[in-house]
């Protein structure tokens, strides 16, 4: 919470809208603002500086920070950085699947790339939302309109709070759908293994929900 005040103290605060196909507006960060993020390491023994590092930028390339998350809000690029006190490295690299691989196998050796997709090799189906899928959409104009569209639009349908997440007065599911954003008009999209509080697994009508999100962003 420290972190956050001072942020908001030292950047340029605006009101902005958190779901583009509504009216409404909240106070956030505006676009290309930037901010100095200080991670640190007192236990090698736990997890390496590297992995530490890989993590973190995994976490800026496949998520973000703040409310609306999961449907492309609150993406981020790091722009440069450096380890300890050695000189500051551009952060030039292009994002793609290869980039990503790398990333998540310094992590844990458990992905790998078929078919223009990011899969894990867990073979059993364990109860937990670990990572399943990672793509790639194409390019695409009014990004966040559409995957805020086509959220509403798919919202009505019967299994969409079991399949895409929730949050009302009986409690809150994360969507197991996490929709990042690429240079504002590319969306990258992680699947989690999707595991509702009420009934276990997901089923068939779930999967067809997810797809038709997916898909619609995607391609």
């Amino acid at each position: 919470m420290k972190i956050i005040e001072k942020l908001k103290k030292n950047l340029n605060v605006k009101e902005n809208k958190p779901v583009p196909h509504k009216n409404y507006q909240i106070k956030s960060f505006g676009i290309e603002q930037k901010f100095r993020i200080i991670l640190s390491n007192n236990n090698e023994n736990i997890i390496s500086s590297e992995k530490l590092i890989s993590l973190f930028q995994l976490t800026i390339i496949l998520g973000g920070f703040g409310k609306r998350v999961r449907r492309g809000m609150g993406s981020l690029k790091i722009n440069k950085y450096k380890i300890d006190n050695e000189n500051w490295i551009e952060n030039n690299q292009n994002i793609n699947l290869e980039n990503i691989l790398d990333l998540l196998n310094n992590v844990n050796r458990k992905f790998e790339i078929a078919n223009n997709v990011i899969k894990s090799d867990f073979k059993r189906d364990e109860k937990y939302p670990y990572i399943k899928t990672i793509e790639i959409g194409n390019s695409k104009n009014n990004l966040l309109l559409t995957i805020s569209n086509k959220t509403n639009e798919l919202h009505s349908n019967t299994g969409y709070k079991f399949s895409m997440g929730y949050a009302d007065k009986y409690g809150r599911f994360a969507s197991p759908i996490y929709v990042s954003t690429l240079n504002s008009n590319q969306a990258i999209i992680s699947t989690l293994n999707t595991i509702p509080k009420e009934n276990g697994f997901i089923n068939k009508e779930g999967l067809k929900i997810q797809n038709e999100f997916k898909n619609a962003i995607l391609k």
